[in-house]
C-alpha cells in the first residue's frame, strides 16, 4: 500500500522571514526538522518560484503524523534554524 500522509509533498514557503513567529516555527522548525528537503523557503518572485519548482530535491518522506507531533509540546516555538533558511535563499538565487 502506498504511503499516505496528511502533509503535501513539498511546502514552498514564500518570504519566510515575514511570516508570523508561529508559522515560521511550524514550517522552518517542526516540519523542516522532520523532512528538510521538503520545506523550501523562497522569495516571492516569479523567477525564484519557477527556479525552485524546477529544482525540488528528493529527500526522505514525512514521518507518520503521530511521530511528527510526538514531543511537540516540548519544542520551543521561537527556535528556528535561520542559518539554513538563509543558506537556502542564497542557493536559490544562484
Amino acid at each position: 500500500m502506498p504511503h499516505r500522509s496528511p502533509l503535501t509533498d513539498y511546502y514552498i514557503v514564500l518570504d519566510a522571514e515575514d511570516l508570523p513567529a508561529t508559522e515560521r516555527h511550524w514550517y522552518l522548525g517542526v516540519l523542516r526538522d522532520a523532512a528538510p528537503s521538503r520545506v523550501v523557503p523562497v522569495p516571492s518572485t516569479a523567477t525564484a518560484i519557477d527556479r525552485t519548482l524546477r529544482r525540488l530535491p528528493a529527500g526522505r518522506w514525512w514521518p507518520d503524523l503521530p511521530d511528527l507531533l510526538a514531543g511537540i509540546d516540548r519544542v520551543a516555538p521561537d527556535v528556528v534554524d535561520r542559518s539554513q533558511a538563509t543558506t537556502d535563499a542564497r542557493l536559490l538565487r544562484s
